[in-house]
């Protein structure tokens, strides 16, 4: 068995897509887009997996675009998944400023990360992004 690897980005969800009818302000972020093809190509990656919602962003078109059909997946579980885990809404908002203060359930995301890297191991990644 080969051994596997992962690259882990942090980004703001704003950056992973430009949709204007998304219920936050997203915005085109080219040098985002630069970060992740150069990750992508210079890293030897095999396969991209990304928290996303329902729209295509922009870590999905480029693994489109280097790796191919099949490189990619939106490794979010689905709002079955997520109660069978038991980690509906890890993050929580307030009405406290703009943008809302948030604040983190470490437990149930922890629980939705080893969820997501489970994920990405079953898709056969090697050398994840």
């Amino acid at each position: 068995m080969r051994p596997k690897s992962f690259i882990v980005l942090g980004v703001s969800h704003r950056v992973q897509v430009d949709d204007p009818n998304a219920p936050f302000k997203t915005f085109d972020d080219p040098v985002y887009k630069k970060i992740v093809r150069e990750i992508v190509s210079n890293e030897h990656i095999d396969f991209v997996g990304e928290e996303a919602g329902n729209k295509t962003t922009h870590a999905e078109q480029i693994a489109l675009e280097l790796l191919g059909p099949g490189h990619y997946l939106n490794v979010n579980p689905s709002a079955e998944e997520e109660q069978t885990l038991g980690v509906v809404s890890p993050c929580h908002g307030s009405s406290l400023g703009e943008p809302p203060v948030m604040h983190w359930s470490v437990e149930k995301n922890e629980r939705r990360e080893t969820f997501w890297v489970d994920r990405i191991v079953k898709a056969n990644a090697t050398r994840a992004y």
